[in-house]
């Protein structure tokens, strides 16, 4: 009995809130459920994406066979200030995406570029180290830093996939909306709209900064091919034959 009594009391109050939202904004209880419920969905949906992710990168991480080469604490927490970052800018996106309207929002962009320039920051103070080694040294810190932009790589094309997914099931709910609820007000369209409009512009820098990565870690296996002698030419031919 108390159990359903519980149950009338979160129901009523739910009602009731629908109630308070529709008189204030002036917004059909049909539209307010169908917000919320896609607001549910992409939580789930992110949630279930941050726990693979994790479960992914213990995986390869275990499987890799530089197990020396994971020790160098100083350029690991570097690149866990990195994910910081990112995550850091996808929560403005989320908060955003949870009140159901985007504006001109420079704060994200912000925090993007302050990730570029800390990626940056790495690869140099990594070029500077691999200067002051000689052959064998320069082979360990180059296989060493291809190693953490293969990581990377896998990392920034994940979230390329999921950007994209993000703005496709936006835009086909906009649609939907469209057809189906002739009388939504243009104001909730124009900004959803502008979220899609922003998820694609996100999703456009991530492809553009990927697509830069790939081609600095092409050009990073061609040094360790020229620059380390016979170890490493014998490592190109082995992670050619590989991708293969």
């Amino acid at each position: 009995m108390w159990a359903k009594e519980i149950w009338n009391t979160i129901k009523f109050k739910i009602l009731q809130m629908l109630d308070y939202l529709s008189n204030t904004f002036d917004i059909k209880k049909e539209y307010i459920v169908i917000t919320f419920v896609l607001i549910v969905i992409f939580l789930v949906l992110m949630i279930i994406l941050k726990v693979y992710r994790k479960y992914k990168i213990k995986k390869v991480i275990r499987k890799c066979k530089s197990k020396q080469d994971l020790k160098i604490k100083r350029y690991d927490s570097e690149i866990t200030k990195i994910n910081k970052q990112l995550n850091y800018s996808k929560d403005i996106i989320r908060k955003a995406e949870i009140k159901g309207y985007i504006t001109v929002n420079n704060a994200w962009r912000k925090r993007f570029n302050e990730l570029n320039e800390l990626a940056n920051t790495l690869q140099a103070n990594l070029e500077y180290e691999i200067k002051k080694h000689l052959e064998k040294s320069k082979f360990h810190r180059y296989t060493s830093l291809h190693f953490r932009c293969m990581l990377l790589g896998n990392q920034a094309y994940d979230d390329y996939k999921v950007s994209k997914k993000q703005q496709k099931d936006l835009l086909k709910a906009i649609n939907q909306l469209e057809k189906k609820n002739k009388k939504v007000k243009n104001k909730e369209l124009q900004e959803y709209k502008k979220l899609a409009k922003l998820l694609g512009e996100a999703s456009q820098k991530l492809y553009e900064e990927m697509v830069e990565l790939q081609t600095n870690t092409a050009k990073l296996r061609d040094k360790i091919r020229d620059e380390c002698g016979k170890r490493g030419r014998e490592w190109y031919e082995k992670n050619i034959n590989h991708r293969k």
